[in-house]
């Protein structure tokens, strides 16, 4: 055999091997979230920032990861050369405990377009991934399925947009007043700044309703108030700390503080990450408090953080 050849199989070899390993990796630091150590907020963020692997390439050795946690024989098939790591993360979004005989057999035998006619056949969103991509500097292709009835939903507000402004309205245009109609109401951001610039009665209103909003949220945790007071009552041995994971804030903080916050921090993480830069997510977001309530920490704004769940938790940790 031409050495280049034999060159060639070592190779492939040791890709593979390499492919396995790197799958038992990201499971354990998927399951014990090391990836704190480096100071990151989920796996995905550590393969693409730390190990530097592409998009694609993290997203499934994670998906493949987890869903070994529950289907070792997923990640064993992987490693005894009985599928590729390709064919394994088509069928992690079908797989289960139940069936996974069955969907490992296929993952073996089926050229890899029938292998995904089948998966599609009992997962039809499969068919239909979200996707976003620049056609142009500055306009974007959006790819995605919808059902039935929410098409329904669009062609309605289509017709109701044309009829009001005598012309066809595109659905672009509809997303665009549907969208900006739902920041407006929802958007924390927006009510921030309404509760900042408050200077006619039409404000004033709408600053009512934002504090509306937040009294009813508030009310919602006054129960679970009460359960902690009755708990360090008939407990009294128990001193309160620093609690987190918990579904409800043992203190309320007042409508006024969170517009503040909000403009402020401009609804994002505050987190600065190890390369220097500002955490992105505006997502997952909770208020932490700098000095804790149980050690004194007041519900004023300096004492107050925007932080997503992954620093928060990282915060209380430290």
């Amino acid at each position: 055999m031409n050495p280049i050849h034999h060159r060639a199989l070592q190779a492939v070899a040791k890709f593979k091997t390499s492919e396995s390993d790197l799958i038992d990796i990201i499971q354990e630091i998927d399951h014990e979230k090391s990836y704190r150590e480096k100071g990151f907020t989920s796996s995905y963020d550590y393969c693409l920032k730390f190990l530097k692997l592409s998009d694609s390439t993290s997203f499934n050795l994670i998906a493949i990861a987890r869903k070994s946690q529950k289907i070792p024989e997923l990640k064993q098939a992987i490693k005894d050369n009985l599928i590729t790591v390709s064919n394994a993360k088509k069928i992690t979004s079908v797989i289960t405990a139940e069936n996974k005989n069955h969907w490992l057999a296929l993952a073996q035998t089926l050229p890899k377009a029938k292998l995904e006619k089948e998966v599609a056949r009992v997962n039809p969103k499969i068919l239909t991934p979200e996707k976003i991509k620049y056609v142009s500097e500055n306009r974007l292709k959006l790819e995605l399925g919808i059902t039935e009835e929410l098409m329904n939903d669009l062609k309605r507000a289509q017709e109701i947009l044309s009829q009001k402004t005598k012309a066809h309205a595109t659905i672009e245009e509809v997303l665009g007043k549907v969208l900006k109609a739902y920041l407006e109401n929802e958007d924390p951001l927006e009510k921030a700044k309404r509760a900042q610039n408050a200077k006619t009665d039409q404000n004033a209103e709408k600053d009512q309703n934002a504090e509306k909003d937040q009294n009813a949220e508030n009310d919602q945790n006054a129960e679970n108030d009460q359960r902690i007071a009755n708990v360090q009552a008939a407990n009294p041995q128990l001193v309160p700390g620093p609690v987190i994971n918990i579904p409800f804030e043992r203190t309320r903080i007042k409508a006024k503080i969170t517009h503040q916050l909000n403009l402020r921090d401009q609804v994002q993480c505050t987190q600065i990450t190890p390369d220097g830069n500002r955490c992105e997510q505006r997502k997952w977001l909770q208020v932490h408090h700098i000095i804790p309530i149980s050690h004194g920490g007041q519900n004023e704004l300096p004492n107050l953080k925007t932080l997503c769940t992954a620093h928060h938790q990282m915060a209380h940790e430290h």
